[in-house]
C-alpha cells in the first residue's frame, strides 16, 4: 500500500492516493494495531481527499466506500466516512457531516469492542463540529470526552493521549478568552 501511495502521488492522482492512504489506515490501524502509524495515515487521507475538492473528493470517497461495502469490509468504510466527516465540516456541510458521523457511530458501535481508543474520534468530530458552529462550551466538553474515552483506553503516557491534553489545554483556553471578552463587552455596552 505504501507503495501505491508513492507511485500514485508520483504520478500526480490523488483520487489513488486518497484511496491508498485510506488502505493504510485500516492496515496499520487493525491489521497491524499501531495506532500512530493508522493516525498518520489517517491524516494524510483527509489530506488527500482534501486536496481533491469539495465534490471530487466526495466522489472518491464515496466510491471507496461502495467498495468497502461490497467487500463486506464496513470497518474499512467507516474509515473513510471519517475522512468524509471531515471534508464535510472544511466544506461547511454540517448536517452531512452529522449524518456521516452517526453512520460511523452505527458500525464502530456494533463492530469494535467497548474502550476501543477509535470511539474517542466520534465525540473528537463532534467537538470539531460545535466549534465550527461557534458553540465553544459544546466544543470543549466534546473534546474532554474524546480525551476520556482515549485516556482510558490507551493509558496517561500514549503519545496520542499526550497530544489530546495539550489540544484540550488550548480549547479550553481559547473558550475561556472568548467568555472573558464577551463579558467584559457586554459590559461595556458593547456587542460581541
Amino acid at each position: 500500500a505504501y507503495e501505491a501511495v508513492a507511485w500514485a502521488t508520483h504520478a500526480a492522482d490523488r483520487r489513488t492516493a486518497a484511496a491508498a492512504w485510506t488502505e493504510l489506515v485500516f492496515l496499520e490501524g487493525y491489521a497491524r494495531t499501531d495506532e500512530v502509524a493508522a493516525r498518520l495515515a489517517m491524516r494524510q487521507s483527509e489530506a488527500e481527499l482534501a486536496a481533491l475538492g469539495g465534490d471530487a473528493a466526495i466522489a472518491a470517497a464515496t466510491e471507496s466506500i461502495a467498495a468497502h461495502r461490497r467487500r463486506g469490509d464496513d470497518l474499512a468504510a467507516a474509515t473513510v466516512l471519517m475522512n468524509l466527516v471531515s471534508i464535510e465540516i472544511v466544506a461547511v456541510r454540517y448536517d452531512d457531516a452529522e449524518r456521516r458521523l452517526a453512520e460511523v457511530e452505527e458500525i464502530w458501535r456494533a463492530r469494535l469492542p467497548a474502550g476501543h481508543p477509535d470511539l474517542a474520534r466520534i465525540p473528537e468530530a463532534r467537538s470539531r463540529l460545535a466549534g465550527e458552529r461557534g458553540d465553544g462550551a459544546g466544543q470543549v466538553s466534546l473534546a474532554e470526552q474524546a480525551y476520556a474515552l482515549r485516556r482510558a483506553a490507551l493509558g496517561d503516557t500514549h503519545t496520542t493521549v499526550v497530544a489530546d491534553e495539550h489540544v484540550l489545554g488550548l480549547e479550553v483556553a481559547v473558550h475561556h478568552a472568548r467568555g472573558v471578552r464577551g463579558r467584559e463587552a457586554r459590559a461595556r455596552g458593547v456587542e460581541h
